[in-house]
């Protein structure tokens, strides 16, 4: 059995085979999840904002500007740099406070899952599945053996 790694806002952890990654409370927040299949081994990220406010970046993995690449810095040793033996997979961005119309929050986490999208471009990572917006949190597992995300929300459950 491999280790239950929890990954807190502006975390990011690499994981062996039978390791599996938890976010608790995923709200507007993005997970993103890079896996190789062919190893079984992969990385999430848990990022809070699309960009710092200031330009000063404490904690990369807070941000979709530099969590992205520092994943996939990461990660890449483990594939040479081919970022075509990589799956990405997106979750979490809900709008956690609908009826707030204050404009550092309105679509915040879709704003923040395009930035992810773009970075994820730059650096030719394909977008295999993603479960982005809607207005509930979410609980999620990733499996590095099965490279596969099991969600729960108030609604109920699914895998991607």
């Amino acid at each position: 059995m491999g280790r239950r790694l929890h990954v807190n806002i502006g975390e990011w952890v690499i994981g062996r085979e039978d390791d599996e990654f938890i976010i608790a409370g995923l709200g507007s927040c993005i997970a993103l999840y890079l896996w190789v299949p062919n190893l079984r081994r992969g990385g999430m990220v848990h990022i809070l904002l699309p960009q710092p406010r200031n330009h000063r970046i404490e904690r990369p993995g807070r941000y979709a500007v530099t969590a992205v690449e520092t994943l996939w810095n990461e990660l890449r040793v483990y594939v040479a740099g081919d970022a075509q033996r990589v799956i990405a997979k997106l979750v979490g961005g809900a709008l956690m406070f609908p009826h707030v119309d204050h404009p550092t929050l309105v679509n915040l986490g879709l704003r923040t899952a395009e930035v992810v999208r773009t970075r994820l471009q730059s650096f030719n990572i394909k977008i295999a599945a993603e479960d982005v917006g809607g207005y509930e949190g979410r609980y999620i597992r990733a499996l590095n053996r099965e490279g596969r995300i099991y969600i729960r929300t108030r609604s109920g459950e699914k895998w991607l």
